[in-house]
């Protein structure tokens, strides 16, 4: 069965964000994108009550005129859906159709320009069966038309590893770089072990740690895929999302490292960049991995310097 993207979208003009990274994501691969809207099941409209003031029905009247504004020539048919909220029946449509990414945007409250997924959508991103991603607000307006640069937050667990290799498929397909980028905070790291006077040696040894993995892991890029790697010092999710504001087109996390395999599921740097960043954000599924001893290059500090 041929895979598709959906785009999912409320009926508001935050909708066409989602729509226009969909439609970008699905260009290489050449799947369809379907907009898919999902209504919250409400109860039965009062019998003598006026049909035009159904809530329902306003909704569906405002999703219609959406759809056809944004729908193009080739596209499949929308797909509306009335379930008992609307993140459980995007999962159902992600299942049923299936989905290869579900796109959403992002919701009212966070900073311009950047990735805000309200409610509906973190729920979405604690189960998903497959890969989401978040567009920032207002993305549609920015008229992006490629993706150059395709940054990868990495650590030393196995869901790494997934992202990574996503990262290098998307740079693949559009003849992209990846910019590699790993976050450290020696002095966190620092005043965990109650050693003040031994600050400077955890500095040190902490970004030589950093260092190893990000060599670790250019080595195992293949060769036809431009790389770059970067250490973001500071608190993991600020420092992450700062280097992204540079020229960041797209930023692939990974899930955090436990619960069911095939599922999204936000770690607490990934829930710090998909509602700060001001680049669309990508979160694959935790694969089928196998847990490993972990790199050497990622053991403790304290052994690093001695303690």
């Amino acid at each position: 069965m041929r895979r598709s993207y959906i785009a999912a979208h409320d009926g508001t003009e935050r909708g066409a964000d989602a729509v226009a990274l969909a439609r970008i994501l699905a260009r290489p691969s050449g799947m369809p994108v379907r907009m898919v809207h999902v209504c919250a099941a409400r109860e039965p409209w009062h019998a003598l009550a006026a049909p035009g003031e159904d809530p329902t029905r306003v909704e569906r009247a405002r999703v219609l005129d959406v759809e056809e504004r944004l729908r193009l020539p080739g596209d499949p048919l929308p797909l509306n859906l009335t379930a008992p909220s609307v993140a459980h029946g995007l999962h159902d449509a992600a299942e049923r159709e299936p989905a290869a990414v579900v796109v959403i945007a992002s919701s009212p409250g966070g900073d311009p320009q950047r990735t805000h997924p309200g409610t509906t959508a973190e729920r979405l991103l604690h189960g998903s069966p497959c890969t989401v991603a978040v567009a920032p607000e207002g993305y549609a307006a920015r008229g992006v038309r490629d993706i150059r640069v395709v940054g990868v937050a990495i650590d030393a667990d196995p869901e790494s590893d997934e992202a990574l290799r996503r990262a290098i498929e998307l740079a693949r397909s559009f003849g992209a770089r990846v910019r590699i980028l790993t976050a450290v905070d020696p002095a966190a790291e620092a005043e965990a072990l109650a050693l003040p006077e031994a600050a400077a040696d955890v500095r040190e040894a902490v970004l030589d740690r950093a260092d190893t993995l990000l060599r670790g892991a250019r080595a195992g890029m293949p060769q036809d895929v431009g790389v770059e790697t970067s250490v973001c010092v500071g608190d993991p999710g600020p420092a992450i999302v700062a280097a992204c504001n540079e020229d960041i087109d797209l930023l692939v996390c990974g899930s955090r490292g436990y619960g069911p395999r095939r599922a999204v599921l936000l770690g607490t740097i990934a829930e710090y960049l998909v509602t700060h960043a001001r680049c669309p954000v990508l979160v694959v599924p935790r694969a089928a991995v196998a847990p490993g001893p972990r790199p050497r290059a990622m053991r403790a500090t304290t052994e690093a310097v001695g303690v």
